[in-house]
């Protein structure tokens, strides 16, 4: 559902599921940028998906803590090196949350942890 949105959102899917030790990166994807202020042309985009039946146990989102986060950046690392992309390359790290059939787009939902 997740790799779905993303598609219908502009996002080239480059990997799902990557794993690395303890630590695992639900979708890896490109999205390219038009317009941006920065003279950015695409961001390598890591996202964690996060799933919920209901609101009983709080937004998915919040699943995502320090340690989670810490270990997506760890994985994001040795993806964009041994995928040879410059060390220049933009990143961002999102969340989507999903409740049911309803789905909760964080984009930039947290900075590099190291």
């Amino acid at each position: 559902m997740a790799v779905s949105f993303l598609v219908n959102e502009g996002h080239e899917i480059l990997a799902r599921n990557y794993r690395l030790r303890d630590s695992e990166i639900d979708i890896i994807s490109v999205e390219p940028q038009r317009d941006n202020p920065f003279g950015i042309d695409k961001y390598v985009v890591f996202t964690e998906v996060k799933y919920r039946r209901s609101e009983i146990h709080g937004n998915p989102y919040d699943a995502v803590d320090f340690s989670k986060k810490k270990k997506i950046c760890r994985a994001a690392r040795k993806f964009l090196y041994d995928n040879k992309f410059p060390t220049d390359t933009a990143l961002r790290f999102d969340v989507i949350s999903i409740w049911n059939e309803k789905i909760e787009w964080f984009k930039n939902a947290f900075e590099y942890v190291s």
